[in-house]
């Protein structure tokens, strides 16, 4: 079988990330920063990757990440990979509103005002991607083992998550719910 191109891999990468529950969002948003070139211009996967961690609760981890690009603040930086030349960055608009929510999550509010100020004084507006987990067939069996799981019924939550992995195969919480059981995952076709 053919690799798949980048575009098709970083597509699916997107699709899973803003479509998928939060921990199964962080795992895939994970992988399509690691394989994101870091000096293309585009943010969307550092983007995607911060309001992941926002998403399950990591304000640090999605401050850390977007913190040094969000500010607007005009510094030398190299300007291509592999050149000797430097140049002037601007802020990213998308990262100082993302540093804007992580500050407003921490009660760090003067911070993240003045971020928020210089962006809306020399940034161009964007729209950040939206993570809206959707509601698939595999929802109400993860939800089942979930609560299977901390309701010390192993056997249903194995079941149910073993449910959920048949109807969702890219299902992430799922496996690791299997594992937090200590059961092996379930034989896929070969």
């Amino acid at each position: 079988m053919p690799r798949p191109s980048t575009s098709h891999l970083s597509s699916r990468l997107r699709q899973l990330t803003t479509s998928s529950p939060p921990a199964t969002a962080l795992f895939y948003a994970r992988i399509w920063y690691a394989l994101s070139a870091p000096f293309d211009g585009d943010h969307e996967a550092l983007h995607v990757l911060a309001l992941c961690f926002l998403q399950c609760d990591q304000p640090y981890s999605a401050l850390y990440l977007v913190r040094d690009l969000a500010d607007a603040e005009p510094e030398l930086v190299p300007s291509r990979p592999g050149s000797s030349g430097f140049g002037r960055r601007k802020g990213c608009y998308g990262c100082a509103m993302i540093v804007g929510k992580c500050c407003d999550r921490l009660s760090r509010y003067s911070e993240g005002k003045g971020v928020v100020e210089r962006a809306l004084a020399s940034s161009t507006p964007m729209n950040l991607p939206s993570l809206s987990p959707s509601l698939s067939a595999a929802t109400p069996h993860l939800m089942l083992a979930r609560l299977s799981h901390k309701g010390k019924a192993p056997e249903q939550a194995v079941e149910a998550y073993t449910k959920a992995l048949q109807e969702d195969p890219w299902l992430w919480e799922a496996f690791t719910g299997l594992c937090d059981i200590g059961e092996s995952f379930p034989s896929g076709p070969n």
